[in-house]
C-alpha cells in the first residue's frame, strides 16, 4: 500500500492504495498544534515528510506513513524546525532549523531518525553577518546527496550540496 501526498486543502489526508485518509486517522496522536503541512514524498510513496506548527513560533518535522506518525529529533535550543524533502525509501529526511524566527537558519539532516547538522560554506564573525546561515531543501532519491543553500560571506547565498553528511560545495563556482 502507497501514500502519495494529497494538498491541505483537501483537508489534510494523504492518499492510500486509491483512497483518501484523513490526517487524523493514521495512528499516533500529534501533540495540540494549529496545523500541519506535507514538504515532500519518498520516491516508494510510502513516507511524507512534514511539518506540525505547534504554536505560532513553534514547529517540529514529522514522517507520516499508514503506520503512524513519527517526530523527528530537534536540536538544542531551536523552536522552528522543518522538513523539506525526504529520500527514495524514506530513510533520510532534510530540512533546516532556527532558534527564533530572527536567529539563522542551520541545515539538517536526518538519517533514520538521527539528527545531524550540516556545515556551511563560510562562518562570518558574529554581528557581520548571520552566522551558521544555511539551509536543506532536497535530497537525491539514495539519500546521499543533499542540496539546498549556504550564505558565503557578505555575497549572499549560494546553491550547494553536500555528500554523505560532508563539507559543502558551492555549485554556483
Amino acid at each position: 500500500m502507497s501514500v502519495a501526498m494529497a494538498s491541505l486543502l483537501m483537508s489534510k489526508a494523504v492518499h492510500a492504495g486509491g483512497s483518501v485518509t484523513a490526517l487524523s486517522d493514521i495512528p499516533d496522536a500529534l501533540p495540540t498544534n494549529i496545523g500541519a503541512t506535507f514538504s515532500a514524498i519518498s520516491g516508494d510513496g510510502n513516507s511524507v515528510a512534514g511539518t506540525v506548527r505547534l504554536s505560532v513560533y513553534s514547529y517540529r518535522p514529522y514522517i507520516f506513513t499508514l503506520a503512524g506518525k513519527t517526530a523527528l529529533p530537534i536540536p538544542d535550543g531551536a523552536e522552528l524546525v522543518f522538513a523539506q524533502g525526504i529520500s527514495g525509501d524514506g530513510s533520510v529526511v532534510v530540512g533546516y532549523s532556527q532558534a527564533t524566527a530572527s536567529s539563522s537558519y542551520r541545515a539538517l539532516v536526518w538519517r533514520s531518525g538521527v539528527l545531524t547538522m550540516l556545515t556551511d560554506l563560510e562562518t562570518a564573525p558574529e554581528g557581520l553577518t548571520k552566522p551558521h546561515s544555511s539551509v536543506a531543501w532536497a535530497v537525491s532519491s539514495d539519500g546521499h546527496v543533499v542540496v539546498g543553500q549556504s550564505a558565503l560571506g557578505l555575497t549572499g547565498y549560494h546553491a550547494v550540496r553536500w555528500v554523505d553528511d560532508g563539507t559543502p560545495q558551492n555549485i554556483e563556482g
